[in-house]
């Protein structure tokens, strides 16, 4: 083959190839295609810091739902006058894609601190994207000052204790559980969490397990970037007590034909105040009370008379009395059945005032007895002064 011959099938099969890599789809990223990241919300845990324990600020990076192309996210890292904290090399964000990038620091003096999160990479032309976005904290000096209180409470008739832990420091309480102890053994315990500072929680422990006498109502606890247990401790003096226990004592009855008058003392044997007190008859055929007796409040371990007053239709022998009240918010309702046969056969109990038939004004006395009683105190008169003239 001649060198003439030989230079043209060189072109020929340059050709050739240039052919086949024109042809071949295109993988890389045109020039039409965008992207367009931004830092949406910055969460802050714990939402109160303090010194000397970890704080952490998670971004989200968001690119548009709108961006016709990926971009490439290098770096995201917090700020606040100097570097804090840096993440590399995070992926790739497709057209409405997001991720969250947890940075941790820990302060150590307290103050306002402006933190500023920045996040960088490159757009699908290759171009370089930085977008920022600030964070105002407050960073306390981290402390501690956990108490702990219990008291007795009664809900639905039922007693039972609840206690209450607070931290009035700035550290967060993690974990931990209450302990009820009678001497020397836990009855009961329960657990709590996350009480922030300045803030509370209450369990409560149900009265069928506890014993009457001294309790000891233990906290033990880890506070947020501790892993030793701290515990307080509070003692309590238990003496299972109703909060609502109502009763009438002291009853008296008379009667005036079929209309009864129960008389007594309503008594608060519970260990809250019972309020809007009304003694009334309970809903029984033939008997009405005319919307009963109301007594009020009745505090803790004292008493109040009542007077009810009871109509019948017909004579009863006994007499059923509701005693309606509140107390820690709760209504409740006691009903009690009064003996009132003694004051029954037809008979009339209370004097009548008014003379009988035949009598006289005066309590009834026939007035031959009085005439009697007059004549006897004239003799004696008599003689008395015949005596005295001798």
């Amino acid at each position: 083959m001649s060198a003439v011959t030989r230079s043209a099938a060189t072109i020929v099969a340059a050709l050739v190839v240039l052919s086949l890599v024109t042809a071949a789809p295109v993988t890389a990223q045109t020039a039409d295609e965008t992207a367009s990241v931004t830092i949406g919300q910055i969460n802050v845990e714990p939402a109160n810091p303090t010194t000397d324990s970890r704080t952490v600020l998670t971004p989200t990076i968001t690119n548009s739902e709108t961006a016709t192309g990926s971009a490439k996210l290098t770096e995201v890292s917090i700020r606040s006058g100097s570097v804090l904290n840096t993440a590399d090399n995070l992926g790739r964000l497709g057209a409405g894609d997001s991720t969250e990038v947890p940075l941790a620091h820990t302060f150590d003096t307290p103050g306002e601190r402006r933190i500023t999160v920045s996040a960088r990479g490159t757009n699908p032309d290759g171009s370089v994207f930085v977008v920022q976005k600030s964070v105002y904290l407050t960073v306390d000096d981290r402390s501690t000052d956990v108490d702990i209180s219990a008291r007795a409470q009664s809900v639905n008739g039922s007693t039972g204790v609840a206690a209450t832990l607070t931290q009035y420091g700035t550290v967060p309480v993690e974990s931990g559980e209450i302990q009820l102890r009678s001497q020397g053994e836990t009855v009961d315990r329960a657990p709590l969490s996350n009480v922030s500072g300045s803030q509370s929680q209450t369990v409560t422990f149900d009265g069928d397990t506890i014993p009457a006498g001294e309790l000891t109502v233990r906290a033990q606890y880890t506070l947020t970037d501790e892993y030793q247990s701290r515990s307080t401790a509070t003692t309590l003096q238990y003496n299972p007590q109703r909060a609502a226990d109502m009763a009438l004592t002291a009853i008296e009855t008379t009667a005036r034909g079929t209309t009864y008058t129960i008389s007594g003392d309503a008594s608060n044997l519970g260990g809250a105040d019972a309020n809007a007190v009304l003694i009334d008859v309970a809903a029984a055929e033939g008997l009405s009370a005319n919307g009963g007796y109301f007594v009020g409040t009745v505090e803790t371990s004292e008493f109040a008379t009542f007077d009810l007053t009871v109509t019948a239709d017909s004579p009863v022998e006994t007499v059923p009395v509701r005693v309606n009240y509140s107390a820690d918010g709760e209504q409740f309702s006691e009903t009690v059945t009064v003996d009132v046969s003694d004051t029954n056969a037809g008979l009339t109990v209370d004097r009548d005032p008014r003379p009988q038939s035949g009598g006289s004004p005066l309590g009834g006395l026939p007035v031959t007895a009085l005439a009697v009683g007059v004549l006897v105190l004239v003799g004696i008169g008599i003689v008395a002064y015949r005596w005295r003239r001798s």
